[in-house]
């Protein structure tokens, strides 16, 4: 399966820069994402492994990592380390 992401007219610019940087090793230097699977002896069957992995695939690298929020260190916490 091949899907040409720089091309793509689904994805924004910051998703295709999402998925450029997370996907690297998949993507080819043409910009275009390639899926293989071997699994079985069927086509069809190794045609919808692809597809499923690439969904798979597309939903990790467009998945938002939530921002950790600073935090200080409690009262407790300071007098327990001195303590």
């Amino acid at each position: 399966m091949w899907f040409d992401v720089v091309n793509s007219v689904s994805l924004s610019l910051e998703q295709k820069e999402l998925v450029m940087r997370r996907l690297s090793n998949c993507i080819g230097k043409d910009g275009v994402l390639r899926i293989i699977s071997q699994q079985t002896r069927s086509q069809l069957t190794n045609k919808e492994l692809a597809v499923e992995r690439f969904i798979e695939m597309m939903r990790e690298a467009l998945r938002q990592v939530p921002v950790r929020k600073k935090t200080r260190v409690s009262k407790a916490a300071k007098e327990a380390a001195v303590g």
